[in-house]
């Protein structure tokens, strides 16, 4: 097997006996790196360090990485111009925290009849945030719920 030295530096092809007695004299681990390849190539290195390393180098990337939320906006299908644009501000502030929203109209009663009033309120909500948001997921009625989901547009800056 080809064996290489923890400075990256060739030291030839020895036995397996050879590299393992060289391993541990340097009080190093043997570790297989291409075992498909003709020599089989094998490293001299501190395992359980490289592992840390490697555990390190995960928990940095998983710090830096930005989790999209789904922040949720409720409006009902008898909601007035005034109460839509505080719920535009609030929209507008998950957006620009680049959260997905999710708008949601909950019809009991009566107001299951008046599905086409709940809809026409979504899409005006909707075309308050045109050019801000695009939707996601289309209009769908699960329960006595109908509610999109919205996505913040990347813009470049």
């Amino acid at each position: 097997m080809l064996v290489i030295d923890e400075d990256g530096t060739k030291l030839g092809i020895l036995s397996k006996k050879e590299a393992q007695a060289l391993a541990d004299e340097k009080d190093l681990d043997l570790v297989l790196v291409s075992n498909n390849s003709t020599p089989a190539v094998c490293k001299l290195m501190n395992y359980s360090k490289y592992r840390y390393d490697q555990q390190k180098k995960i928990k940095e990337s998983k710090k830096n990485q930005k989790r999209i939320e789904v922040k949720e906006v409720q409006l009902s299908a008898v909601i007035q111009k005034h109460d839509i644009e505080t719920r535009r501000n609030q929209a507008l502030k998950h957006l620009e925290a680049g959260n997905k929203i999710k708008i949601r109209i909950f019809l009991k009663g009566r107001m299951l009849q008046k599905m086409d009033m709940a809809k026409g309120v979504i899409n005006e909500f909707i075309s308050s945030l045109d050019g801000i948001a695009k939707i996601e997921s289309e209009m769908k009625f699960e329960g006595p719920n109908l509610f999109v989901i919205l996505a913040p547009i990347k813009s470049n800056k």
